[in-house]
């Protein structure tokens, strides 16, 4: 009779010595292995991890704003009263902060301390982008207040400044370059309240 069969490819039936089909046959392709794309799903991997980083961001800056609002305000202050110099002492700490503690780490002695100012230091610049964001969003706020001051909650300003620099971030090469800045800005801004709550302190 007829034989009628479904296969990947057209090479896999496999007939037995002496068999014979005395009608016609027919077969139905059928993809099995299925297309792998690999930039959607990097795509969405990626996605998934730049939902992931926001989630993260908007937990430590809600406790930070929570805890200490005066300091994040005074932060974002000293951004705006002096930008150029915040910028600076950011440079200024990316730069030496690894090298003093890989140098410590040579004395054999100086290992915990320069563990200590490494954990420190990648501690300091990711809170940096939670002030970063906050800038963003106090900016906006400002801007689209009637009284031209923001004086409410901080979690929405918060919140919204971390959405734009999150996709910020993800633009290639200018938004990168934008984020870094930003973290920078807010990075030296925070050096220059904590040294101000020292000299308070003290």
């Amino acid at each position: 009779g007829n034989l009628n069969y479904t296969a990947s490819e057209e090479d896999q039936l496999i007939m037995r010595e002496g068999a014979a089909i005395l009608g016609e046959t027919s077969m139905s392709l059928v993809d099995v292995k299925g297309d792998f794309n690999f930039k959607e799903a990097f795509g969405a991997l990626a996605i998934f991890f730049k939902i992931i980083t926001l989630f993260s961001l908007l937990v430590v800056g809600m406790i930070i704003v929570t805890l200490v609002p005066k300091i994040a305000v005074r932060t974002y202050d000293e951004m705006i009263k002096r930008p150029w110099p915040s910028i600076g002492w950011g440079v200024i700490y990316l730069i030496v902060t690894p090298v003093v503690a890989v140098l410590l780490m040579f004395t054999v002695i100086g290992i915990p301390l320069g563990i200590i100012i490494l954990v420190l230091y990648f501690l300091s610049l990711y809170i940096a982008k939670v002030f970063a964001g906050l800038a963003i969003g106090l900016l906006l706020a400002n801007k689209l207040s009637k009284e031209g001051k923001y004086k409410k909650s901080l979690i929405w300003p918060l919140i919204l400044g971390l959405v734009i620099f999150v996709v910020l971030h993800s633009i290639p090469v200018v938004g990168g370059i934008a984020a870094i800045i930003l973290v920078l800005w807010a990075l030296g801004a925070l050096i220059t309240i904590k040294k101000q709550i020292w000299k308070d302190y003290r």
